[in-house]
C-alpha cells in the first residue's frame, strides 16, 4: 500500500466512517520527502520546553499530578 492511499491503518476500520476529506493526496516521492522536511525541521523548536513552567501556584506537578509524581518530583499539593 502507497503511502499516500488514504486508507484505513484498521482492518475494522470501514472507508465510510473516514471524513469525506479524508482522500488520496497523490504525492509524488519528492512532495512527501518536502512534507517531512518541513514537519521534522521547520515546526520543530529545541527551546519548546521554555514554555514549561517550574511550578504551579497550587503546588501540583507540572507534567503529571499522580502519586506516584507527586513522590518523584517532590510536588506537594497546597491543602
Amino acid at each position: 500500500m502507497s503511502t499516500t492511499a488514504a486508507a484505513p491503518q484498521h482492518v475494522d476500520v470501514d472507508m465510510t466512517d473516514l471524513d469525506y476529506r479524508f482522500i488520496p493526496l497523490e504525492l509524488t516521492e519528492e512532495e512527501v520527502s518536502h512534507l517531512v522536511i518541513f514537519l521534522e525541521q521547520s515546526l520543530y523548536d529545541a527551546a519548546l520546553m521554555r514554555y514549561v513552567p517550574e511550578t504551579l501556584p497550587s503546588g501540583l506537578c507540572v507534567t503529571n499530578n499522580d502519586l506516584q509524581s507527586q513522590e518523584d518530583l517532590g510536588c506537594v499539593p497546597l491543602s
